[in-house]
Formats: C-alpha cells, sequence, structure tokens
C-alpha cells in the first residue's frame, strides 16, 4: 500500500501544470525549471532512503532504493549549470565564494543542532552518538550526526575547486577541475553522482551551440546518451549480481554522468511547474538534510509495522522540518548583519 502512495505522490506533484515546449528552439533551463526539478528530485531521495527501512518492499521500492545517486547526481548537475549560467567566464570575487558557502553550511549547522537536541533529549537513536567532540567535527563536516551529509562536504569542497580553477585556469578551468576531481575522487572515494557537477558546468557553457544544432543531430545525440545510461544501470544490476564493488562503483558514476543529460533534454521539451514544486523546490536542501532525523523519530513512534502511518508522518515531519530551517536560515541571510556587505 505505501508504494503505490509514494508513486501517486510523485504524480500529483509532478504533472499539475505540466507544460509541452513546442518551440523549435527549446529555451535554456530556467530558474522555476531547476526549482521544480529539486522538488521532485528532493522527493526521490526520501523514498530512497525510506525504502531501506522497510525488510520485505516490491518492485516499486526496490527501483527507488537503486535510484538516489541519480537524484543526487541531478543536483550536482544544476549546482554546476546554475554557476555556470550566471557567472560564464567572468572573474568572481571571493566575497560570491563566501556567500555560496555560507548559503551551505547555515541550514547544515541548524539542522546539526536539531539532530543533537532531538537525540539527546527524546532519546532517538542516530548514526553517531552526540558528544561535544562529535558536534564540533560534524560542524566541520568531519562526522555523521547529519545523515548523508557527504553530499555538503563535497559541494563545499567543489565550490572551493570551482573558485581558484577559474581563477588560474582561464578559459580551461573545466577540464583543470575535472582533472582535480577525479585526483580527489581517489583520495575520498567521491565517484557515484560527484562527477555530474562538471557535466552541468559543459552543458552550460556550450549550450547555445547546442541549440544551434538541427532537431534530428539532438534526438539522434539524446537517444546515444539514454542507451549509454542504460547500459550503465544495466551493469550495476550485474554487479549486483556478482558482488563486483568495483563494476557496480564505475556503472553507478558512468549512469550519474550520463543521467543528468537526459533530464537535461527531457526539461526542455517538457516543463514541470507548479506550486507544489516551487514549494518544494525552495527547500529541497533542507529536505534533504533533515529527512533522515524525520524517518527515525517516525519509526520511534509507528515502527514499519504500521507502514502507511509510518510513511505518512515521517513525509509530512520532513517537510515541516525543512521549511522552518528554511525559515531561520532566511531570516539570518536577508538580515542586516549579512547584508551589510555589498558584494553579497
Amino acid at each position: 500500500m505505501v508504494e503505490y502512495i509514494s508513486v501517486m505522490i510523485l504524480l500529483l506533484m509532478a504533472l499539475p501544470k505540466l507544460k509541452f515546449n513546442k518551440a523549435a528552439a527549446p529555451q535554456t533551463l530556467s530558474i522555476s525549471d531547476s526549482t521544480a526539478i529539486r522538488g521532485i528530485l528532493c522527493i526521490i531521495i526520501f523514498l530512497n532512503h525510506i525504502s531501506g527501512w522497510f525488510v520485505d518492499y516490491g518492485m516499486i521500492f526496490y527501483v527507488f532504493n537503486h535510484t538516489g545517486h541519480l537524484a543526487v547526481a541531478v543536483f550536482f548537475f544544476l549546482s554546476g549549470y546554475g554557476l555556470q549560467k550566471k557567472y560564464g567566464e567572468s572573474e568572481v570575487s571571493f566575497s560570491v565564494l563566501l556567500k555560496r558557502i555560507i548559503k551551505l553550511m547555515l541550514p547544515y549547522w541548524i539542522c546539526e543542532a536539531i539532530y543533537s537536541i532531538v537525540s539527546v533529549f527524546a532519546d532517538i537513536d542516530i548514526k553517531q552518538t552526540v558528544t561535544l567532540k562529535n558536534v564540533l567535527l560534524n560542524a566541520v563536516l568531519h562526522g555523521e550526526i547529519v545523515e548523508n551529509s557527504w553530499f555538503v562536504g563535497a559541494i563545499f569542497v567543489l565550490y572551493i575547486l570551482w573558485f581558484f580553477t577559474k581563477k588560474i585556469g582561464g578559459r580551461y578551468y573545466i577540464p583543470l577541475l575535472t582533472a582535480l576531481m577525479i585526483v580527489l575522487a581517489f583520495f575520498v572515494g567521491w565517484w557515484t553522482s560527484f562527477f555530474a557537477f562538471p557535466v552541468g558546468l559543459i552543458i552550460a557553457g556550450s549550450e547555445s551551440k547546442l541549440q544551434q544544432k538541427k532537431t534530428v543531430t539532438k534526438i539522434l545525440g539524446f537517444v546515444i546518451i539514454f542507451v549509454l545510461f542504460s547500459v550503465s544501470s544495466l551493469a550495476k544490476l550485474y554487479g549486483l549480481k556478482i558482488s563486483s564493488e568495483t563494476i557496480m562503483n564505475l556503472s553507478d558514476m558512468l549512469a550519474t554522468v550520463f543521467f543528468p543529460f537526459v533530464i537535461y533534454f527531457i526539461v526542455l521539451y517538457i516543463k514541470p511547474d507548479n506550486i507544489i514544486l516551487s514549494f518544494m523546490g525552495r527547500i529541497a536542501y533542507e529536505v534533504y538534510l533533515v529527512h533522515g532525523l524525520a524517518i527515525r523519530i517516525s519509526y520511534s513512534l509507528f515502527t514499519t509495522d504500521k507502514s502507511v502511518v509510518f510513511f505518512v508522518f515521517a513525509l509530512i515531519l520532513t517537510i515541516i522540518l525543512a521549511y522552518l530551517i528554511n525559515i531561520i536560515s532566511n531570516l539570518f541571510l536577508n538580515s542586516k548583519l549579512f547584508s551589510k556587505n555589498k558584494n553579497f
């Protein structure tokens, strides 16, 4: 039952006001497009993680259980795409980097405080014991108090790499950035989803050239990339079957490089834009940060025996907490303390 509810939620979010762009030359991704995509993605990531709490599940949760890396890849892609669209080849001041980092870290710190308070006072088990040492380490992205926070650390590093490679790499900064990412991946293990970031930079930078291509060429390119994505995804299933971690990681990396191309092409022609997606898109980052805690709170109250109640309560609590974190963050970001710097 709960699996069908999850699909209904996605459909109810995505289908209202769905528009087909009939223009001969598709427009670029707009801010509303990006926001709508994030709205869908954050729910998919929620479904990806909550599916693992069910011991026995059907095909729907099996699919969600293996799509989280693809959703996160599109988040990386949109980050790179947005940066390239906004700043292009122009010079970027240090204040831009600082603002990006503050906007990234402030919701994360608020979320960490909520995780810690709930764990201590409500006796909710989380991945890491709340001690002063762990709180301080987690605050500098070295810990697991906030679940799934590897994404925050990865984006943090990518912002820094993006800033400095733009400073020293000139027109070749994207290849330089990608090379540094490859080196970093060997040490940190950020292979899955990580390399969708330069894909966003590349597409945004070459978008005008892509739009000049003939429709047949675009469709052919889409088909080729979709086939490559499909082959990569099937390779992961083969890796699972033979228990090969190397094949699974390599296939995941390739799939997360090709998948954003697929989403980009689809959204150029099919525009998902409604009030629900806009709302969810604005709090998507906070949903990502806090949904792990909401699931744990719901589990402590209902367990998975009452699966529908457990699922619905976790989803509603996630949205409420994410919205509150978003409000608190924006109160600071819009305050005089933050905005007194004119460069911000």
